[in-house]
């Protein structure tokens, strides 16, 4: 039987090996290699208790046991869910406050780690990197921001669809957004839905087969002009060919032939969520029987597409009502972004998360995208297209869906990058 000494240093050894686990995520060690390590030391321990039955068995043994039972209460925490997996996850990180603050590039790491968890949960819309909202109150302190249908209490919701208050340390925040989608058309703001010539951005403008959108702005691809707007807006949701009239304004504001204001030029392909098919048929049967399948990863990064004037003096190099210069930005949580729409004309919102993997609706359709910025509420339908600025005046985004509560955008480097243009 053990005696004091050997129960002893088998506990300090276990409460070694529960600690290591901080250590080996703080500074990034390969799993690999410290696998390898802590086989080693579990070899050596379990030799030396076998043969010699001395201390630094006991001690060895006690560093295995002590590190394999952390990730196992770590691992039970994020299965089951709820207050009772959340109290595992405390435990097993010795904490007891519900997270702490982490630097960004530790909280993005978690939010791609458990992006696919995340946005397995019913109510689920996406999940980016903001700030923590306590009270009604926006904190200091960045969280990995869960988007939400409908904020709901916990009673109402199945165990699996509980949001954890922190995943891996770091806490989350749950967001109500609604359900995000292209924003479909409303009425126009009185000007803006008029025939412009030049035509700024900020106006009506669409493909000749749909309803209306926005007219972001002029931007070039070496030393020409192009506007600038969604894919959805300029090329039907992927449905159009280069060559394709643009009308301003568009068709649903009296927009014909006669009105033709561009070219399609390029657009970048949507790549929306199997609507046939056998996965596509499973897709709807689990969805219809209750379980919520991950999204499947499409590669959607921007919504966007080009056309080119049909002469260079149709078009302006301004944005209505908005002080616009050249060139691009990147916007942090917090900031303040400014458009100029077809809808609702120049509006202001607030940044409420970056890098942000949303779902959203194209009537029957649905498309993933990923890296996107969340803004508060400042467009409506029709407004789509629209280029978001900064305080500054440097393009920053383009505006491409939303809620009542929330506006999305695309980064304005993703754009210029997939459509080899200069803002």
């Amino acid at each position: 039987m053990a005696d004091i000494n050997q129960v002893g240093i088998l506990l300090l050894g276990a409460v070694l090996g529960w600690l290591m686990i901080f250590g080996v995520r703080r500074y990034r060690v390969q799993w690999g290699a410290f696998a390898g390590f802590m086989a080693v030391i579990f070899g050596v321990g379990l030799l030396t208790f076998l043969f010699k039955a001395d201390l630094l068995g006991y001690y060895g043994i006690g560093i295995f046991i002590g590190f394999f039972a952390n990730l196992i209460v770590r691992a039970v925490g994020v299965a089951i869910g709820g207050k009772a997996g959340e109290g595992l996850l405390e435990i097993a990180a010795f904490r007891f406050k519900g997270g702490r603050p982490a630097s960004g590039d530790r909280i993005r790491e978690v939010k791609e780690k458990f992006e696919a968890f995340l946005l397995k949960r019913a109510n689920v819309v996406g999940v980016g990197v903001g700030k923590k909202i306590v009270r009604g109150q926006e904190t200091e302190d960045l969280a990995v921001v869960v988007f939400v249908e409908r904020k709901l209490p916990e009673s109402q919701l199945k165990k699996k669809d509980v949001i954890p208050k922190t995943l891996d340390e770091v806490t989350t925040d749950v967001v109500q957004t609604g359900r995000l989608k292209a924003l479909a058309l409303s009425p126009g703001t009185p000007g803006r839905t008029d025939r412009w010539r030049p035509a700024p951005g900020g106006v009506s403008v669409g493909h000749v087969r749909i309803t209306a959108g926005t007219l972001g702005g002029v931007v070039r691809r070496g030393g020409e002009r192009l506007i600038l707007s969604n894919n959805h807006v300029l090329a039907n949701g992927n449905d159009a060919r280069p060559g394709d009239l643009i009308l301003q304004p568009g068709p649903a504001d009296s927009g014909t032939r006669g009105d033709a204001l561009a070219a399609l030029d390029r657009f970048v392909e949507i790549r929306f969520e199997d609507a046939r098919g056998v996965f596509a048929f499973l897709r709807r049967l689990a969805k219809r029987i209750g379980i919520r399948l991950a999204p499947r990863r499409r590669g959607n990064f921007v919504d966007a597409a080009t056309a080119r004037p049909l002469r260079g003096e149709l078009v302006a190099d301004t944005i209505l009502g908005l002080e616009w210069s050249r060139g691009r930005a990147e916007v942090e949580t917090g900031a303040t972004v400014r458009k100029s729409g077809r809808t609702t004309g120049v509006t202001e919102g607030r940044v409420l998360a970056t890098g942000a993997t949303v779902q959203v609706d194209y009537s029957d359709r649905v498309a993933t995208f990923e890296d996107q910025v969340v803004a508060g509420p400042m467009s409506q339908g029709g407004d789509s297209g629209s280029l978001v600025v900064d305080v500054q005046g440097r393009t920053v985004g383009l505006l491409f869906a939303g809620s009542e509560t929330t506006t999305v955008f695309n980064r304005a480097s993703r754009v210029a990058d997939a459509l080899g243009v200069e803002f």
